[in-house]
């Protein structure tokens, strides 16, 4: 849905997270209001009239720093169609239609070729190379990372394409989703994501004692995670 602050619109992206004890929100670029709720305030009209008000002044300075970050940047909302973004290096993207469905790379270049002319279609295809790169960075690291941890049990994985959030953390079923769309990023942003998701097994809110885990088991987690959010990549793919 769409809002408007102080003549300003946005769009308001709303997900029910029944563990939640807070309402936690954040400001995607440019001017997406994403707001993590459990069921007593994931009403839209509750959020409108007892939420936003406390917090409108902030979405407004976060908006104002996307727009300066974007122009510094030299972005000015235009979606890059020619190109893609792949563990933090930049590929030339060649689509072409063909009568198979295939993605291979070389040192400069990303290759698509698609049975169909559609971008769902193609960005599907795309997310088999997102969701394999990301496979293989938890296969090469999850031990290490769970050796930091110190445990034991198995951490299901599963990989899906969402553009609001870049892991999301079921702790009762020890399971972690991540988006396709952390593939883009260089390892060391995925793995800070990956520490921070499973950091939610053993502290389920974002308190104190939760950064200084991370902090304990990933340095410069902070840091690192600073720098990840200052990264905008606007592509078509």
């Amino acid at each position: 849905m769409n809002i408007y602050i102080k003549g300003i619109e946005f769009k308001l992206i709303i997900e029910e997270k029944p563990n939640n004890k807070n309402t936690y929100y954040s400001l995607r670029y440019p001017n997406i209001i994403y707001m993590k709720c459990n069921k007593l305030t994931s009403n839209p009209d509750y959020i409108i009239k007892n939420i936003l008000p406390r917090i409108e002044d902030k979405i407004l300075r976060m908006y104002q720093k996307n727009l300066k970050l974007g122009e510094i940047n030299n972005l000015d909302n235009k979606i890059d169609e020619n190109h893609i973004h792949l563990l933090g290096k930049k590929y030339n993207l060649n689509i072409s239609i063909s009568d198979k469905d295939i993605i291979y790379l070389d040192f400069k270049n990303i290759y698509v070729q698609s049975k169909i002319d559609d971008q769902k279609y193609i960005q599907k295809i795309i997310d088999t190379l997102y969701n394999d790169t990301l496979r293989q960075i938890v296969e090469d690291n999850i031990s290490g990372i769970k050796s930091r941890f110190s445990i034991k049990y198995d951490i299901k994985f599963e990989y899906k394409r969402a553009k609001t959030y870049f892991g999301e953390c079921f702790f009762k079923e020890k399971r972690i989703i991540l988006s396709s769309f952390l593939a883009k990023y260089e390892i060391k942003y995925i793995l800070s994501v990956i520490y921070h998701e499973i950091g939610h097994f053993f502290v389920h809110n974002h308190q104190d004692k939760f950064y200084d885990l991370l902090e304990n088991v990933f340095p410069d987690y902070k840091e690192t995670q600073k720098e990840l959010r200052r990264i905008k990549y606007l592509e078509k793919y």
